[in-house]
């Protein structure tokens, strides 16, 4: 769905709203609407009931906003649960999820700080944007619980000292997810995830970690497409503009970590042109992680030929 021309919808049954017009006919515009309108498919509208938004690229934006909003409280409603809770990382996925879910929910959202041995300036923009999109939160420091949980696994002898980074990084993913979930049954709330399209479709993210989610509003957008939707959201500049980091250890970022550019991910989600080396390295990423995209293997039935009685 391309789009040529966005409106606002200021007055009638499918206000309020925005528009993506398909096509103009006689003073009225057949659009495919926004928010709680988006599922009755393209509807025709007077035109004086409508107002053109001149800036495309914000009209776009905002639809999308929209529809992710109400998509937010569908998932909620379909749950009977009574709101949500974010992890807040002081990147700008999470940013742009718990302005999503601030929208959503402006009374039952709750955003959650989690640092683990992390370094402070990424609890200072977690903050920052907790505070620009006016989303309540709570600071849970997870530091002592690994640092005990690390201890006592090497006292076992279940890790050794000089374990690869990524045994505690993906711990310290784990830990905030039990964390979320813990906030989240006492509160009735579901778990919203923040993974985007690349990481989706790579598997960049931590089985049961940050992957342990109850839904997940931005996994269909491009790395591009969180940035442009930030930008309307409310989002710090410095939030958006500083290099993506899963914050799992020092020095650590998604792009080093991965050995591709965000940018060749996208293009290659969008069916464009990538080298044919980055083609590979994200096909094989795409394979070697399927598993995180599917619930465990069950065994066939067939296999169990014990008696029951």
């Amino acid at each position: 769905m391309e789009a040529r021309k966005v409106v606002r919808v200021k007055a009638g049954e499918f206000s309020p709203s925005y528009g993506i017009v398909l096509r103009e006919t006689n003073g009225s515009l057949v659009c495919r609407l926004s928010g709680d309108h988006f599922t009755k498919g393209p509807v025709e509208i007077s035109e004086n009931q409508t107002e053109q938004v001149e800036d495309l690229r914000a009209g776009v934006a905002f639809f999308t906003i929209e529809n992710l909003v109400w998509w937010i409280r569908h998932k909620i409603a379909e749950a009977k649960a009574n709101g949500v809770v974010v992890g807040v990382s002081g990147g700008i996925d999470s940013a742009v999820v718990s302005a999503l879910c601030k929208k959503a929910f402006p009374e039952r959202s709750l955003g959650l700080i989690m640092p683990c041995n992390s370094i402070q300036e990424d609890r200072m923009y977690a903050e920052e944007v907790c505070n620009a999109i006016g989303l309540d939160y709570k600071v849970m420091d997870l530091s002592d619980t690994y640092n005990v949980l690390i201890k006592t696994a090497r006292s076992a002898g279940l890790v050794d000292e000089d374990s690869h980074p990524l045994v505690g990084g993906n711990l310290k993913a784990r830990l905030r997810m039990s964390t979320l979930y813990l906030a989240a049954q006492e509160r009735g709330y579901l778990v919203v995830g923040t993974d985007n399209a690349p990481e989706s479709v790579t598997g960049y993210f931590t089985k049961y970690g940050d992957g342990g989610v109850d839904i997940l509003p931005i996994s269909s957008l491009l790395k591009r497409q969180v940035r442009e939707l930030a930008r309307y959201l409310g989002i710090p500049a410095a939030v958006i503009s500083k290099p993506p980091s899963a914050g799992l250890y020092e020095g650590q970022t998604d792009e080093s970590e991965m050995g591709l550019r965000y940018d060749d991910i996208d293009d290659y989600i969008a069916g464009l042109e990538v080298p044919a080396g980055v083609k590979q390295k994200i096909q094989e990423m795409e394979a070697r992680s399927q598993h995180k995209r599917e619930m465990p293997p069950s065994a066939p039935k067939e296999m169990n030929a014990l008696f029951v009685k």
